[in-house]
């Protein structure tokens, strides 16, 4: 009888703690958590085309990267919050290379929101949870009086849209995605021109980004009505963020 009242008690603990196995993971995927997978050795590679508006040599050109972002080294900040560490590496795309020493950024995940600190900046990617028309500042902690900053990431408003709707980049396709609006500047405006836009796929991460920060630099405006941004720009980049591949854990572990 002693041993039927152990087996009893030990079956009912699995189903307890299996039940809430269960409840954990329903809570996270409703909340959202599985768009940026804080999974140690989730690795994504992107391609990384950048224009520079060069006005000094009155020239355009492009540089092509591929990026690489690792997660490494999971443990909880001071408040319990999960953070991981990004190891970010870069070579030439199309090239043998091998990837440069990787620099090393933060993502850190509370119970709404998921910060990443990237070159020292810290953004708001994503809050929690992910609905249709939620709006959010992506960037209130960069300090917006700094010279280096303010132009560029001032008066930006992230807003969730197509949430869980499908889409591809490249040849790649995701059954479930979201895309997120950061901001877009009137195109009438003569002067500059910033446009900057996201999207992440479920069980993934980042998987496109858009950031065109670009500049007219001209004591003659009237010789560029008509002409629209890019080809208005001088001075400036517009940088293109795609996802080429990707190994999450599971497939490592396969």
């Amino acid at each position: 009888m002693k041993f039927n009242y152990l087996f009893i008690i030990c079956f009912l603990s699995l189903i307890v703690f299996s039940a809430c196995d269960e409840e954990t993971i329903e809570v996270s995927d409703a909340l959202g958590y599985e768009y940026f997978p804080m999974d140690e050795g989730h690795t994504i590679f992107y391609k990384v085309d950048t224009t520079f508006y060069d006005e000094f040599n009155d020239t355009v050109f492009t540089r092509s990267w591929e990026v690489k972002e690792e997660i490494l080294l999971l443990d909880e900040d001071p408040e319990g919050n999960t953070r991981a560490r990004i190891l970010k590496s870069v070579r030439p795309y199309n090239s043998e290379l091998e990837f440069s020493a990787p620099e090393i950024n933060f993502a850190t995940r509370s119970s709404n929101t998921l910060d990443i600190q990237d070159n020292n900046l810290r953004f708001i990617r994503l809050t929690f949870p992910i609905l249709d028309g939620i709006n959010w500042d992506g960037n209130v902690y960069i300090n917006q009086l700094d010279d280096d900053y303010e132009d560029l990431y001032r008066d930006w408003n992230y807003t969730y849209s197509n949430v869980n709707d499908p889409v591809s980049i490249g040849s790649l396709n995701f059954n479930e995605a979201i895309h997120i609006a950061q901001v877009a500047d009137d195109p009438a405006n003569i002067l500059s021109y910033r446009f900057a836009e996201e999207k992440y796929a479920k069980g993934i991460g980042l998987i496109y980004r858009k950031l065109d920060n670009l500049i007219l630099k001209t004591g003659n405006t009237a010789a560029y009505e008509g002409i629209e941004w890019p080809e208005r720009a001088n001075n400036g980049y517009s940088t293109t963020w795609e996802i080429i591949d990707y190994q999450t854990v599971d497939s490592v572990e396969d």
